[in-house]
């Protein structure tokens, strides 16, 4: 999907945030990530840096992209990071 329908994804399913999956995923934020795996792992790096998505995916905005559900308490617990070395 493009970033303006990612954006508006979000607005129409932020009501999501703070439910919980039936595999037990408790949605925590809905951010939008790259498509391609490399412009992600890019994303990530950018995103544990300054710790806000918004800033993070500015380069890549004209990429097609996606919307991930995260749970933040769980990736902050358990020291999950998101790219690879």
């Amino acid at each position: 999907m493009d970033y303006n329908n990612a954006i508006k994804y979000i607005e129409d399913h932020w009501n999501l945030v703070g439910t919980t999956t039936e595999k037990g995923l408790k949605i925590g934020k809905l951010i939008i990530v790259p498509s391609n795996e490399k412009s992600r792992e890019r994303f990530f790096s950018s995103y544990l840096i300054s710790n806000d998505e918004n800033s993070a995916i500015l380069p890549f905005i004209s990429m097609p992209v996606e919307v991930w559900a995260i749970d933040v308490d769980y990736l902050y617990r358990n020291n999950v990071l998101f790219y690879k070395n």
